[in-house]
C-alpha cells in the first residue's frame, strides 16, 4: 500500500506539471517471468492437487486422532500443515530422532512445534519449505536462532533427512524432468508437446520445493538475497500498480524483467557479461529509460538478435548489432547518473497513535455482527529503546551496568570473558576454554562448566560488564523496590534518536555560535501521546535555547541537505551535476563527547545516490568540501553543518526537483 501511495503522489505530480497526460503510454516491468499458458496450467494442477490432499489429510486427522485419543477434533489449516510435515518426515523429528504421535502435535497439550529451519531472525521465510515439526524443548532451548549446520548433531540430522528420502526424491524428479524434455522435443503434435511441457513445469514446481527444503539443512550461512519475500511483494505491487494506472491511462504495456536486462546489454548500457550495478539508486532510473524504449519493433529486433547471436557463437554469422533508440543513447543514459537527484521518502510514523484489536484476558472481542472491535491507543509508534534490560551494581563507589548472557557461541564471545563480573565464575570459564577451546567449551550439549560439580551446580549464564552502556534510560520503577536507589529502576539503552534541534545565534562578542538538543524516540513518544498535556509543552523542542539563540533547524532521519563551502550563494549557481554531488540524506543523530568534557551533536549523512549496505561503507568525518573525492557516508559535528536544510531552505519534489525558499 505504501508503494501504491507513493506511485499516486508521483503520477499526480507529473500530471500537474504537464509532463504526462491520459494519452501517455505506460510501460511496467514485471520482475518475474510472465507465465505462459502451459506453466499456468501446471500451476493450476499443482494447486488443485494440494487442495485435494488437504481435504484427504483432514479426514485422516479426524480418524487417527479419534483412534489414538478417543476424542474428536476439527482440524485447522495449521493442523493440516503439521500433518503434512509429519508425513514428509516419516513421523520422526529430524533434530532429535524421536518418534512423533499425532497427539504430540495436535490437541490441547502438544510437545512438538513448527520450527523455521532458517530462523526468521536470520532472513528465513514463513513458507512451508522452511518449516519442520520439531520437539518444542529442542526448538526453544537448543536450536534457537541457529542453522542446522551450526548444531552439534548436524551429521545425525543429515542422516535422518537422508532416511526420509528427500535427496532421493530430488534425484527422481530431476530424472523425470529430463524425460519430459525429451518427450517435448520428440512430440509429433502440438497437443503431445504441450502435455510434456505442462508435466515438466509440474515436476519442476515439486523439485524446487524439495531442493529448497534440503538446501536449508546443508547451508553453512544464509547467502545474501536468499529470501524471496521481497520478490513476491514486488510482483504483487506490479500487478496492482497496473490495475491502478489503467483507471486513467488506456495505453498500458508490460515488459518482462529478462527483456530489460537483454536490452541493457544490446544497447551498450551494461557490459554483456557483467552483473547489474546495484550500488547506486540510479540503476532504477536507467531501467526505466530502457523500459520506455521497448516496443513491438524492439521485441522483433531482440528475437533476430538472439538468433544471430547463437549463429555467431557457432561461427556461422558475424557478431550481431542492434540499432539504439538514438545514436548517443548509451552515453546519454550513463550521463544521467551524474545529474539525477534521487528523492527519498522516509515515513515518520512517531506521531500516529496505534489502533489495536480490543482484547479482554487475551481473547479478541467482536461486535454483534461478528466483526473485531478496534480501539484507539494512547501510544506513539516507533522503537523507543533496545530490548535488553541492564542491571546496576556498585564497584569502587562507581555505578556500573551489567547484562546476563548465556554461554552460547552465538551470543557469547571471547571479549565477554574478561568482562565477567564474578571472578570465581570467570576462572571456571577460562579453565574450560583452555581445556577444550572456546567454541567447544561453550557447547552445552558436549560439555558442562561446573560451578560446583559435587552439588550439581552448572554455569549456564553469566553476568558481564557492558562498558558501552554508561548512561542508560531509567525506563520505569521496579515492582519490588530495592533499598539501593540505583537498583530501583529498569535500565535500557537508547535505540535511536527522533530529532536534533540546532540553535544558532550571536554571543555577546558578536560571534556566531551553535548549540543543540537531542530528542530520543522515548521522549518524542511521551510528547506525542494523546493524553499528554500540550499546554505545558506546546512544542516538541523549545523555540529558543538557554542562551536565547533561535531554532535554526530541526533535523530528522530522512531530512535532505545541500552542502556548501563558503556561503549559500554557491548553491544558486550550481548545475544539476554539481547539486548531485552536494545532496545528502540524514541517516543518524547522536551525541559525541570529545576530550571527555566537550559535548557535540553528531550527524551521519549518506549520499542520495548511494545504495550499498552500511556494513560495506566507512564513514569519513569532517567538513564537506568540493575538492575531495566522493564520500558515500559523512559524519560531522553540529558546528560543521554548512548546508541548506530541506523544509527550511529548500523543498524537494517527488520528481527530484529542488526549489529554493529564499
Amino acid at each position: 500500500m505504501r508503494a501504491l501511495f507513493r506511485l499516486r503522489a508521483l503520477v499526480n505530480r507529473l500530471l500537474r506539471e504537464g509532463q504526462i497526460d491520459p494519452e501517455t503510454k505506460i510501460r511496467i516491468e514485471f520482475s518475474r517471468q510472465l507465465n505462459d499458458a502451459n506453466k499456468r496450467k501446471a500451476i493450476e494442477q499443482y494447486q488443485r492437487e494440494r487442495e485435494k490432499e488437504n481435504q484427504r489429510f483432514a479426514e485422516e486427522i479426524r480418524e487417527l486422532y479419534a483412534k489414538e485419543t478417543g476424542r474428536d477434533i476439527e482440524p485447522t489449516e495449521t493442523d493440516i500443515l503439521k500433518y503434512r510435515l509429519w508425513k514428509d518426515q516419516k513421523e520422526t523429528c529430524p533434530y532429535t530422532g524421536l518418534t512423533i504421535r499425532i497427539s504430540d502435535f495436535m490437541g490441547d497439550t502438544t510437545t512438538f512445534d513448527i520450527e523455521h529451519t532458517v530462523p526468521r531472525s536470520r532472513g528465513g521465510e514463513d513458507a512451508q519449505v522452511n518449516k519442520t515439526l520439531c520437539q518444542d524443548y529442542f526448538n526453544r532451548h537448543i536450536k534457537l536462532d541457529k542453522l542446522p549446520s551450526e548444531l552439534a548433531n548436524h551429521a545425525e540430522v543429515l542422516a535422518r533427512i537422508e532416511s526420509f528420502g528427500w535427496f532421493q526424491k530430488i534425484a527422481d524428479l530431476e530424472k523425470a524432468i529430463q524425460g519430459q524434455i525429451r518427450k517435448s522435443k520428440s512430440a509429433t503434435t502440438k497437443a503431445e508437446k504441450d502435455t510434456a511441457i505442462q508435466r515438466r513445469h509440474y515436476l519442476k514446481l515439486q523439485l524446487d520445493d524439495w531442493r529448497s527444503k534440503c538446501e536449508r539443512f546443508t547451508m553453512t550461512e544464509v547467502p545474501q538475497g536468499f529470501t524471496n519475500r521481497q520478490g513476491v511483494d514486488i510482483g504483487i505491487i506490479g500487478r496492482y500498480a497496473r490495475l491502478y494506472l489503467k483507471s486513467l491511462f488506456p495505453h498500458i504495456y508490460t515488459v518482462k524483467g529478462s527483456a530489460t536486462a537483454a536490452f541493457r546489454k544490446m544497447w551498450g548500457i551494461q557490459d554483456e557479461y557483467s552483473k547489474k550495478e546495484r550500488s547506486n539508486h540510479v540503476h532504477h532510473c536507467i531501467d526505466a529509460i530502457t523500459i520506455a524504449c521497448i516496443g513491438p519493433r524492439e521485441y522483433a529486433e531482440w528475437a533476430w538478435y538472439e538468433a544471430q547471436k547463437e549463429a555467431f557463437e557457432f561461427g556461422k554469422a558475424q557478431r550481431p548489432t542492434v540499432p539504439k533508440p538514438w545514436p548517443t543513447f548509451a552515453e546519454d543514459v550513463k550521463a544521467v547518473s551524474d545529474e539525477l537527484l534521487v528523492a527519498h521518502h522516509t515515513p515518520n510514523p512517531m506521531g500516529k497513535q496505534s489502533r489495536k484489536v480490543l482484547r479482554v484476558r487475551g481473547k479478541v472481542k467482536v461486535n454483534k455482527q461478528g466483526e473485531k472491535i478496534y480501539v484507539q491507543g494512547d501510544t506513539a509508534r516507533g522503537s523507543l529503546h533496545q530490548d535488553t534490560f541492564y542491571g546496576a551494581i556498585s564497584r569502587d563507589d562507581k555505578i556500573q551496568y551489567v547484562v546476563r548472557k548465556p554461554l552460547d557461541p552465538q551470543k557469547f564471545n571471547m571479549k565477554d570473558v574478561e568482562n565477567i563480573v564474578d571472578e570465581a565464575v570467570k576462572a571456571r570459564v577460562k579453565e574450560a576454554i583452555e581445556q577444550y577451546g572456546f567454541k567447544e567449551a561453550m557447547d552445552t550439549t558436549k560439555h558442562t562448566i561446573w560451578m560446583n560439580r559435587d552439588k550439581g551446580i552448572p554455569i549456564r549464564k553469566v553476568r558481564i560488564f557492558t562498558p558501552g552502556v554508561t548512561n542508560p534510560i531509567h525506563l520505569k520503577p521496579q515492582r519490588d523496590r530495592s533499598t539501593k536507589t540505583y537498583k530501583q529502576d529498569y535500565h535500557v539503552a537508547n535505540d535511536s534518536n527522533y530529532c536534533m534541534a540546532i540553535y544558532e545565534g550571536k554571543n555577546a562578542k558578536g560571534q556566531l555560535k551553535r548549540t543543540f538538543e537531542i530528542i530520543s524516540n522515548l521522549e518524542a513518544a511521551r510528547y506525542f501521546k494523546r493524553s499528554t498535556d500540550k499546554t505545558s509543552r506546546p512544542d516538541l523542542v523549545p523555540q529558543r535555547d538557554a542562551n536565547g539563540y533561535p531554532l535554526r533547524w530541526l533535523l530528522k532521519t530522512g531530512t535532505m541537505v545541500l552542502f556548501y563551502e563558503q556561503s549559500p550563494a554557491e548553491l544558486y549557481d550550481c548545475s544539476p551535476r554539481e547539486l548531485s554531488k552536494r545532496l545528502y540524506k540524514v541517516t543518524g543523530l547522536s551525541t559525541l563527547t570529545i576530550q571527555k568534557k566537550y559535548l557535540y551533536g553528531s550527524v551521519m549523512l549518506r549520499h542520495h545516490q548511494e545504495a550499498r549496505a552500511s556494513t560495506e561503507l566507512t564513514a569519513k568525518s569532517g567538513v564537506w568540501t568540493s575538492q575531495e573525492a566522493y564520500r558515500p557516508i559523512i559524519s560531522i559535528l553540529h558546528t560543521q553543518l554548512n548546508a541548506y536544510v530541506e523544509g527550511y531552505d529548500f523543498e524537494m519534489s517527488v520528481t527530484g526537483k529542488i526549489t529554493f525558499k529564499h
